[in-house]
């Protein structure tokens, strides 16, 4: 995993290998209170696409850690990458309690900032600088609301379609 980290892309298909050894790690230290499906549109050739590094890890982490925590039904993790255009689409969906209610329901989360989306967001600054390429984005929606049984988080991803040969 680390070696991967050191790099601006990798080939998808090593992130989705990535992204599924340490989604077994999970299940296994969390005793399988969660179950999760990776979904790759036939559109896509994941060995010739360029994707940065761990996008979506410390999403997939809040998800496990913070979504899942203290809900009643076992945890469903969704993560789908498709073809959107000329862009790569990803996203990380779950059936957790949501950002909102997860911070109210957790005292100890009142105080904890989550450094995901900062991190994500200065690390997708630099690399579209970098690159000079189109604008790598994400959107966090959380769907919490009043009355919301386990409304979850939707994580979303835009990145452009980049060759491997980067």
């Amino acid at each position: 995993f680390l070696t991967s980290s050191s790099k601006d892309f990798i080939p998808l298909s090593e992130e989705l290998d990535i992204i599924r050894y340490y989604l077994e790690i999970q299940q296994i230290r969390f005793d399988d209170k969660f179950e999760y499906e990776i979904e790759v549109s036939p559109k896509l050739e994941p060995e010739k696409i360029a994707i940065p590094p761990l996008l979506i890890q410390p999403f997939i982490e809040n998800s496990i850690e913070h979504g899942f925590n203290g809900i009643k039904i076992k945890g469903q993790l969704k993560i789908i990458y498709t073809k959107q255009g000329k862009n790569l689409m990803i996203y990380v969906l779950d059936n957790g309690i949501g950002y909102s209610s997860s911070i109210r329901q957790n005292p100890n989360m009142k105080n904890h900032k989550s450094m995901a989306i900062p991190i994500t967001k200065q690390r997708l600054e630099i690399l579209n600088r970098r690159f000079r390429m189109e604008q790598i984005q994400f959107r966090v929606t959380d769907n919490s609301a009043p009355g919301s049984v386990y409304p979850g988080t939707r994580i979303e991803f835009s990145i452009p379609l980049i060759d491997m040969k980067i």
